[in-house]
């Protein structure tokens, strides 16, 4: 059985409302151990639907994914259907797999899965055997050698040539990191990153302003902050994977991230609650606490406040924000003219200088 009829056979029974791009990488990431999943992570929603409806064979993904996996956690997720849908799933595949019944099914689907994914990484993919263009006068070794010391020379050269470009592009307040930013273009995403920007945005917004506005060093922190990065965090870093845009999907995960890191320094390590307030304050009654205070405390959530400042201002990106570097001119090399006696100097913008005499 290709995969195509495969998935085509579970999504009316367990796809529920799941998209197609969306169930069909569900599938996949539940035959696959956790190191696998970063496999999955470069592939676009179209080509999930492609696999769906037959459109392109499954032999790449199955052969990067092969290593890692795992019937046993597709038995787990076929477990967690209720036993109507067992027996619904069991029905639709009797006559594809042998043997099944109401108390194997989900053992039987999943290495049934596992066979399908063997045998596409097993077929050999479009163009491997194209054959190799001679170049008159040189055998295939040297032609080979040939191309490659070519492209390997060309690139080099391009390659130093764009990073002396960025590096004179770069004024003196903006980072090599910040300028290999992809920024954010809304204009551009397709409908369904579109709705998952929106809904972003409406969970993240009060998040982040509250973490930017608010100092944990100095003032009271709200009781439930924790909780809620916390609630926040778990349900989007699942999320975030349905995102074909590359830019909109590194602002989330860096958000992720970020606020995963400053729970650590509003848990009570750092924090204690005062008696009969709704809100947490800094631990400062001993000398210890109060060095924590200034040597890790404050530095870390003022780092921390910071990068949420530059993930808010990604998140909703400005048009003036892309003739910042544009305007902001650095003198990399600075020429001393001399000018003696009546003598005209001109310098013109294209590098050339001009002596009038």
């Amino acid at each position: 059985m290709e995969f195509t009829e495969f998935a085509q056979k579970l999504k009316p029974i367990i796809g529920g409302s799941y998209n197609t791009p969306v169930f069909v990488k569900t599938l996949f990431e539940s035959i696959i151990t956790e190191e696998g999943l970063l496999h999955l992570e470069d592939i676009s929603i179209n080509t999930f639907k492609a696999y769906y409806n037959g459109q392109t064979k499954i032999t790449k993904i199955a052969q990067r994914i092969l290593p890692n996996i795992e019937p046993e956690q597709f038995i787990t997720y076929l477990d967690n259907f209720p036993d109507a849908t067992t027996q619904r799933l069991c029905d639709t595949f009797k006559s594809n797999i042998e043997d099944v019944n109401l108390n194997n099914t989900s053992e039987k689907i999943a290495y049934f899965f596992e066979e399908i994914l063997i045998l596409a990484a097993s077929q050999k993919r479009k163009g491997c055997n194209k054959k190799v263009k001679k170049i008159e006068g040189s055998t295939p070794s040297e032609n080979i050698d040939s191309k490659f010391s070519t492209t390997t020379l060309s690139q080099v050269d391009a390659g130093e040539s764009k990073t002396e470009n960025l590096t004179n592009e770069v004024g003196n307040n903006t980072s090599i990191k910040d300028a290999q930013i992809q920024k954010l273009i809304v204009n551009n995403l397709c409908m369904e990153d579109t709705a998952l920007l929106k809904k972003f945005r409406t969970e993240a917004k009060p998040i982040l302003k509250y973490c930017i506005d608010h100092d944990p060093s100095g003032e009271g922190t709200k009781l439930l902050l924790s909780d809620e990065i916390s609630q926040f965090t778990r349900y989007w870093q699942f999320e975030y994977r349905e995102i074909e845009d590359t830019a909109l999907r590194r602002i989330i995960e860096d958000t992720i991230k970020v606020l995963n890191d400053y729970t650590y320094y509003i848990s009570d390590k750092f924090l204690r609650l005062l008696p009969d307030r709704n809100f947490l304050w800094v631990r400062n009654e001993s000398l210890e606490e109060g060095q924590q205070l200034r040597e890790v405390l404050r530095p870390e959530t003022n780092r921390l406040r910071t990068e949420m400042r530059d993930l808010y201002m990604r998140l909703y990106p400005l048009p003036e924000d892309d003739t910042k570097i544009e305007n902001n001119t650095t003198i990399q090399q600075q020429t001393n003219v001399v000018q003696n006696g009546n003598t005209n100097v001109n310098m013109t913008n294209n590098g050339t200088l001009t002596i009038k005499l």
